[in-house]
């Protein structure tokens, strides 16, 4: 009986001689008991999900082989707390409104073909801990927003094409009482907004390989500049 399905994997031994994708048929939206869905996909995240499984808690679709981009209807879960899209090949912009499922903690898009803006919308995800957006193609400034993620641990904005200043406004995530390891490497970030000095004390960070201007901070690590 589909209907009292709670758990769905596809996922196959990493020895396998081969990979095994599927499509997700119209025929599972009976599976409205669904809490955890991991595949690897070979067709579009369809529609009918956001409303035919609303008790869905992971959303993991990592190694999928699908093209395409990604259906704002995943933001309708409500009860979603881990989502891994990694190493994948989704395309197009980040749906804005990801960032503001009220129980999201785990999000990776990380290795993708994600472009456009990073959405500022970023900033209301007030129970998130970990996001990866690394590897993709996202372009434009780092959002201000990002300093009001209260609760962040690992932030990998890696391997974009981000442009512009670290803004003084992540100064805000080292008052956050936890570790924090952020990493803004290989991009095209240029400047360091002044008054951080407590962000570089309190965060591991990573900012190799991006073309920042001298001087920098006497207490950043992990950086060149020219």
């Amino acid at each position: 009986d589909l209907h009292h399905l709670v758990n769905l994997s596809l996922i196959q031994s990493p020895s396998a001689p081969y990979k095994l994708c599927s499509v997700i048929p119209n025929t599972w939206k009976a599976m409205s008991s669904l809490e955890s869905v991991s595949i690897c996909l070979f067709g579009p995240i369809p529609d009918f999900i956001g409303e035919s499984w609303p008790k869905l808690r992971d959303f993991i679709l990592a190694g999928s082989s699908y093209v395409g981009n990604v259906t704002a209807s995943l933001c309708k879960l409500t009860e979603l707390e881990y989502v891994d899209l990694s190493f994948s090949q989704f395309t197009g912009e980040i749906p804005p409104c990801i960032f503001s499922m009220p129980n999201l903690s785990h999000l990776d898009f990380s290795n993708n073909i994600f472009s456009g803006l990073i959405p500022d919308t970023i900033g209301a995800a007030q129970t998130i801990k970990y996001v990866s957006l690394a590897n993709n193609d996202l372009s434009g400034m780092l959002p201000q927003s990002i300093g009001k993620l209260s609760r962040i641990s690992y932030l990998s904005l890696a391997q974009n094409m981000l442009i512009g200043e670290i803004p003084s406004a992540f100064n805000i995530l080292a008052n956050n009482n936890q570790s924090i390891s952020i990493d803004l490497s290989s991009n095209m970030l240029s400047l360091i907004q002044n008054g951080l000095q407590h962000f570089f004390d309190a965060v591991d960070g990573d900012y190799y390989a991006n073309p920042f201007q001298c001087p920098l901070p006497s207490n950043i690590h992990n950086a060149t500049c020219s």
